[in-house]
């Protein structure tokens, strides 16, 4: 009686794996069939609006579909459409803050916005890291300036917005702009 039993002990260890492909195939046919229900090809979906003009897709069963971006969804930096955006960085390089300040640049030129970039530490020999990121940001319409002269402090005064990316950019204030300083300070957020 005694084989008996572990005969019946062993049974459950061989059928455990027949088990688990039983279970993974059932619940595979069961996505299977519930998910072409609920998925509706992209030609019966109209884009509309709920009451908070919040853009969800609606399908025909009138089932709502929300997406991350519609095509005419309004960008959330519309409204610097047309502003003069200053943006002063301690260096141009492939480091951190500056690429960022850069992609900063593009989204708002992306939206209309009248871009200018002012490297506050420039090397005195020629680099040609500084030259492709003047050369990419010119070629998308970023204005780049000198960080001394005339032109710079206009631009100051004249921006709707300045854009410091960090603490050492923020002594470009004090050395180009002296006695202007008050005029452009309320521009930094």
């Amino acid at each position: 009686m005694a084989k008996h039993t572990q005969a019946w002990m062993a049974m459950p260890k061989k059928r455990w794996p027949l088990m688990l492909v039983a279970f993974l195939s059932l619940s595979t046919a069961m996505v299977l069939f519930i998910r072409p229900n609920s998925c509706v090809p992209c030609t019966t979906t109209t884009a509309a609006a709920d009451n908070n003009n919040n853009n969800h897709f609606v399908d025909q069963d009138n089932q709502i579909r929300s997406s991350l971006q519609l095509a005419n969804a309004p960008s959330p930096l519309d409204f610097m459409k047309s502003k003069l955006v200053l943006m002063v960085s301690h260096e141009l390089s492939l480091s951190g803050g500056p690429l960022l300040l850069m992609e900063l640049a593009f989204l708002l030129r992306g939206v209309g916005a009248d871009v200018v970039w002012i490297t506050n530490q420039k090397p005195p020999e020629p680099d040609q890291v500084i030259y492709s990121l003047e050369s990419k940001m010119l070629d998308r319409g970023v204005q780049v300036l000198p960080a001394k002269g005339e032109k710079a402090v206009e631009t100051a005064i004249r921006s709707d917005l300045v854009i410091l990316n960090t603490a050492v950019a923020g002594k470009w204030l004090d050395a180009v702009l002296k006695e202007k300083v008050s005029l452009v300070l309320p521009k930094v957020p």
